[in-house]
């Protein structure tokens, strides 16, 4: 039989009795069972194992090992399993603040879900009680509950001292009981530095009891000896867990606190978090304040707050965080949302995704709003802003709006309990008018701002509606999109955008052979598209040539396209009168596809017709038709090629820039490398104009033209032309990358190499690519000339990190086959009275353990102890093997043989050189380090052993710090 009690003296009874009676077979469950009353059953039980079995269940903690099973603290998750198992029908906003109320004691979870939060409480209470009968302890538990946590040790034990003396308690006997009351029951927790009450169930049934033990009789006279030590954890814990009479005393009394405040105070982190807590402990009373505060703010006074120094968020964070918070609430929604639009209209915190403005348009989402207000309430505040008279404002509101179009929201999960109440439900539709009717409120209000408001806010609505067209028409809502964007609303520019989105459409949704939409819709769609684009020449030639060429790269819509295309060119070929009409906006950026149609020009075009009316003199916005109209003529009709030459040489003379820009298009043909020499040399274009044609040379760059080439690019470098080091070593990286392709040999031709040197010397790489180009290139070189491509990379060891690492990578291949160069080349780099200091703290670990070990001590016998305590920093730490063997590495067992008498020496090598970067669980990897340390606290080598002690005791001070911090951190 299995026999269960939770009552100790029951319990000894069942154990007696099972003692007495030799044919009696049980499993006795004792729960809430204390150490005392565990031990005398098992004494009572003693040599009856094998019929009586004896499971007692209580929480402390164990001070020694021990075989016997033990339970850690139930995980949330399952606490919250387990009331979806049992609590169906509960909401799950209830189960949520069961679950965060509990701290992983079911039982509070199940009598919260039971009843109401009060009614969970007053189970707590009887709990409470039960677990400590001990008045004098539960004084202790009822101190600290006054305030979210209390430091005990260390810099902040003062913190506790304070507490005994407002709570008349002595100080050592409440700090030991504090002790073992984190053993058994376990409501009193330890973390770092500080006492806490857990779970926050017990916090808030102790906090009632502390007001009628301390404060009930007198607030004001309790709160007015709260020491400074204490009062920000004392408003935080009324703020979190107080009852309402406790939170209504503690606001009465901060009252004239809060009515002094001033707009200035906004941006001052202490007195916000202090009105924070003011406002989450009465939302009714301070929330108004706050939004007195921000509205008589001054927009400079709003945007001087983001940051603080150190990288700590700054006021206006914990302002917009309990905004957030609150809004769920319909009574604080309105002042939520006043503050939020402020905040939001005068941003400071344009980095974060979960600014002011971004939570205050979230406000006007469907779905995951954080409100529990319906939707078409929310809509009506947008029409009154929209309507404003300040453009900043109607802007914000109709960017708002927009949060219609957003089906896949997603927002963080806020606190379990607000300002001591379980959260309502974000509001949502339950019924699918309920959710047209959503749509149906932000329509109309996009159809009002097109009809009523003023000519910007008209184009910011046409555009948005626009740019979602797609989006209505997956949504089934032609109807609606058809009626927003009537005939005399669409003007030719937005045309493009709109059929842009219809093929979108009808590509992935209408023609997909898994899809559910009706067929008979999706052809209501397709006829539409036909009605849209009227017939004018210009309306068609906006169509197809508003639409970048990428829209049709599938088939079949890619053949209709080039057919439409070749037949656009040929009308506007044909008639000189429309293409000088339609050039204003062919040249413009509107026009996507230009050079594609310029292409079919120019194929067109064998007598040059029009050149002179379509190729430019002068920049334009784009100048995408001239150039494509060049290439179609010169590849369909080379005869044409002298003529764009002539044109190109006297285009020179006015226009150089834009004359190499034309020839580059097609460079052999045009002589572009011939005409970027002489442009060049005449200082009429800058040098790093040639990377336009390196890609573009059928037969990639050669080693004359790359001979001519780096010497004017190396003469910019030296000018400190923009882009000039960034081109020289692209033009490098293509002619090495095309001979590599190829698989053919590079050439052997002294000149050049000597030209590749001195580029890779004076280039220094800016952009990743850059930085792929040099070193890309250097190890080529490297092959050639290892003594000068070893000095190049050296010189870069203490640049920028994303160069040294090449820079490294390089050094460390050369060394496979010339460790004696690699090392004589680190040496002067280390050696360098400028820069040495920069090498030895980036460290140079891999570089000393790539050479050989008789290279290295070679190189020190030179050096001497100089050398070594260059190298010291980089030095390979002890360490212990796969199999659990200490280890120290003969590089560094040879040097501190001989040079580890020098305190220089020693420090170095302790304090190592590089970065170490931590993630994760950092204490138990320094502790993980102090017991690999450990290992050599007794190497017959004294510099290791110091190593050792240092590493240990640091690792461990380490240890205990991030121990502490992470415990600290979410209290």
């Amino acid at each position: 039989m299995v026999l269960y009690t939770s009552d100790e003296e029951s319990a000894l009874n069942l154990a007696h009795y099972l003692a007495n009676y030799a044919d009696r077979y049980a499993l006795l469950v004792v729960d809430e069972c204390s150490q005392e009353v565990r031990f005398k059953i098992e004494q009572c039980l003693r040599g009856n194992e094998q019929r009586v079995r004896v499971f007692t269940i209580s929480n402390f903690m164990r001070t020694v090992p021990n075989p016997e099973p033990m339970l850690q603290r139930m995980p949330d998750q399952t606490v919250d399993d387990i009331l979806n198992a049992n609590f169906p029908n509960v909401p799950t906003e209830r189960k949520r603040a069961a679950v965060a109320l509990a701290g992983g004691f079911v039982k509070i979870a199940a009598d919260i879900c039971q009843s109401d939060l009060a009614g969970g409480l007053a189970s707590t209470d009887q709990y409470y009680r039960i677990r400590i009968p001990d008045e004098a302890s539960r004084r202790v538990v009822e101190a600290i509950s006054l305030v979210k946590k209390v430091g005990f040790s260390g810099e902040v034990s003062k913190q506790f001292e304070d507490l005994c003396s407002l709570t008349g308690l002595d100080l050592e006997d409440a700090k030991n009981r504090a002790k073992k009351l984190k053993e058994s029951p376990g409501f009193v927790a330890i973390g770092g530095r500080f006492f806490y009450v857990t779970p926050e169930a017990v916090a808030q049934v102790a906090l009632q009891d502390a007001w009628k033990r301390w404060v009930e009789d007198d607030p004001a006279a309790f709160f007015k000896r709260i020491p400074e030590s204490l009062l920000d954890a004392f408003r935080a814990r009324v703020a979190h867990s107080g009852r309402p009479e406790f939170r209504n005393a503690a606001a009465s009394y901060f009252n004239d606190w809060a009515a002094a405040l001033t707009p200035t105070d906004l941006v001052d982190k202490k007195k916000a978090k202090q009105l924070v807590a003011l406002i989450d402990t009465d939302p009714t009373r301070f929330l108004p304040k706050l939004v007195e505060l921000v509205e008589q703010a001054t927009p400079e006074q709003l945007r001087s707050d983001s940051q603080t120094r150190g990288g700590d968020w700054g006021a206006r964070r914990d302002l917009v965080w309990l905004c957030e918070r609150l809004s769920c609430f319909p009574e604080f929604f309105y002042d939520v949302e006043r503050v939020l639009f402020r905040l939001a209209l005068h941003e400071s915190e344009k980095g974060i995704g979960n600014n002011a403005t971004a939570i205050w348009k979230q406000l006007f989402s469907i779905y995951l709003s954080g409100t529990s207000i319906p939707y078409a309430e929310r809509v009506k505040l947008l029409d009154q802003k929209i309507k404003s008279q300040a453009t900043a404002a109607s802007i914000l509101a109709l960017d708002a709006l927009g949060e219609i179009f957003d089906t896949h929201a997603s927002r963080m999960l806020g606190p379990a309990v607000v300002a001591g109440r379980i959260p309502p439900p974000n509001w949502r539709p339950t019924t699918r008018q309920e959710y047209s009717g959503c749509f149906i409120a932000a329509f109309a209000q996009y159809e009002q701002v097109m009809v009523d408001a003023d000519a910007d806010l008209k184009k910011r609505a046409l555009a948005t509606v626009v740019e979602h067209t797609s989006w209505f028409l997956r949504s089934g809502l032609l109807d609606e999109l058809r009626m927003l964007l009537r005939p005399e609303r669409i003007s030719v520019n937005i045309l493009p955008t709109i059929l842009a989105g219809i093929d979108l459409f009808v590509r992935f949704d209408a023609l997909d052979g898994e899809s559910k939409i009706p067929k008979a819709y999706c052809a209501q769609v397709i006829e539409w598209k036909k009605t849209l684009v009227p017939n004018d020449f210009h309306s068609k030639l906006v169509s197809l040539i508003g639409r970048p060429s990428y829209d049709f790269l599938e088939e079949p819509e890619a053949k209709e396209w080039r057919s439409k295309l070749a037949d656009l060119a040929l009308e506007l070929s044909n008639s000189p009168s429309l293409t000088e009409s339609e050039l204003p906006w062919l040249m413009s950026e509107e026009a996507k596809s230009a050079g594609e149609l310029g292409i079919e020009l120019g194929k067109i075009d064998s007598k040059a017709v029009s050149f002179d009316r379509i190729v430019q003199r002068n920049a334009s916005p784009n100048l995408a038709l001239c150039r494509g109209y060049l290439l179609g003529l010169m590849q369909a009709t080379p005869a044409q090629i002298p003529r764009v030459n002539s044109f190109l040489d006297e285009l020179e003379g006015a226009n150089p820039g834009l004359a190499f820009d034309y020839a580059s298009i097609l460079p052999e043909p045009t002589n572009a490398f011939t005409r970027w020499i002489r442009l060049c040399d005449a200082a009429k274009i800058p040098a790093h104009f040639i990377q336009s044609v390196t890609y573009r040379l059928p037969q990639g760059i050669s080693v004359d033209q790359l001979k001519l080439g780096l010497p004017r690019l190396l003469r910019a470098i030296s000018s400190s032309e923009s882009s000039a080091s960034g081109t020289a070593l692209q033009l490098i990286h293509s002619w090495i990358d095309d001979h590599r392709r190829k698989k053919a040999k590079l050439s052997g031709d002294a000149e050049l190499w000597n030209l590749i040197g001195r580029t890779l010397e004076q280039a220094t790489p800016h952009q990743a690519m850059e930085v792929y180009y040099w070193e890309q290139a250097l190890e080529v070189f490297a092959q050639v000339n290892p003594g000068l491509a070893t000095k190049i990379a050296c010189a870069l060891l203490d640049d920028d990190l994303s160069i040294e690492e090449h820079a490294e990578k390089v050094l460390l291949n050369i060394a496979t086959e010339q460790p004696e160069l690699v090392m004589t080349e680190v040496g002067k780099a280390l050696f360098n009275k400028k820069t040495g200091w920069k090498l030895q703290f980036r460290g140079i670990g891999p570089l000393i353990t790539a050479v050989p070990l008789h290279t290295l001590m070679a190189w020190l016998d030179k050096t001497g102890i100089e050398g070594a305590r260059k190298i010291a920093g980089g030095l390979p730490w002890p360490f212990v093997d796969e199999s659990g063997n200490p280890v120290v590495s003969p590089l560094t067992e040879e040097v501190l043989k001989r040079f580890g008498e020098d305190e220089k020496v020693v420090r170095a090598f302790i304090c190592g050189s590089g970065f170490r970067s931590y993630s994760g669980n950092i204490a138990a990897q320094k502790l993980q380090e102090a017991t690999v340390a450990a290992r050599f606290l007794q190497h017959p080598i004294p510099a290791i052993r110091e190593w050792a002690r240092v590493q240990k005791l640091g690792s461990e001070n380490e240890a205990e710090f991030w121990h502490r911090q992470d415990e600290e951190q979410f209290i």
